[in-house]
């Protein structure tokens, strides 16, 4: 299937945002990906797991974020920032920030 999402900076699973390694990891906690996918690149292993578990995951308003992990771009990262904010979205699990960008200038 190969589907990249453009500019995927982290995955929303669960009922928490998650960053690439750390939904690797849940996924394999879950069983739903084994242990040698830590070497894959994250979205190799999200096609995996959706066709193992009959989800296309270029539809993703047919299935719920609980189920399958949803992409957060980098235009979807900062969408609810307010101006002057210096929002960074971060990780659930780790803390690390999802591209690591502040949404707007902080006011000076």
């Amino acid at each position: 299937m190969n589907y990249y999402p453009p500019a995927v900076k982290g995955y929303s699973y669960a009922a928490e945002i998650w960053c690439p390694p750390c939904l690797i990891g849940r996924l394999i906690r879950e069983g739903r990906a084994a242990p040698a996918v830590r070497d894959m690149m994250p979205e190799d292993v999200l096609d995996q797991v959706a066709e193992a578990s009959g989800i296309d995951r270029t539809q993703e308003w047919r299935f719920d974020s609980d189920d399958f992990p949803k992409v957060i771009t980098s235009a979807s990262v900062h969408a609810n920032c307010t101006y002057g904010g210096g929002c960074l979205h971060r990780c659930g699990q780790c803390g690390q920030p999802l591209g690591a960008v502040l949404c707007f200038p902080a006011a000076a």
